[in-house]
């Protein structure tokens, strides 16, 4: 998906979103049109790297902070960021907290999106 300094976003799905680490600041370039002050914005972040976690938290805090979405979560899947790493081992987790984001048995609205992510965005 491009080097760990360049945001790449590609919509899988309507609302679910795959990228990178710098994918997080700037996901509001991605959905823009689309998304509204109401709209609701999950990050998921797939990483095991304790200072990753905090940077990728860092970038959703500062998300929050400019009040762009009506709610920001940010949720932790631990999981090495290697070609190796037991992927289906977080999958079922991974999955519900995917459906959870998208409000999949639910209303659609407000819209809802659902960035998945690791360092470089080249495993997930």
């Amino acid at each position: 998906m491009g080097s760990p300094s360049s945001a790449q976003v590609a919509e899988i799905v309507p609302g679910l979103l795959v990228g990178n680490m710098t994918s997080i600041p700037k996901i509001d370039m991605f959905l823009e049109g689309r998304a509204t002050g109401e709209s609701i914005v999950t990050i998921l972040t797939v990483l095991s790297n304790q200072n990753l976690v905090r940077l990728a938290t860092d970038f959703t805090d500062k998300l929050r902070s400019r009040n762009i979405f009506r709610r920001v979560n940010h949720i932790v899947i631990s999981l090495r960021d290697s070609t190796d790493a037991d992927l289906l081992g977080v999958l079922p987790e991974t999955k519900n907290e995917i459906d959870t984001a998208l409000d999949v048995s639910g209303s659609s609205k407000p819209r809802r999106f659902c960035l998945v992510h690791c360092a470089k965005g080249d495993q997930r």
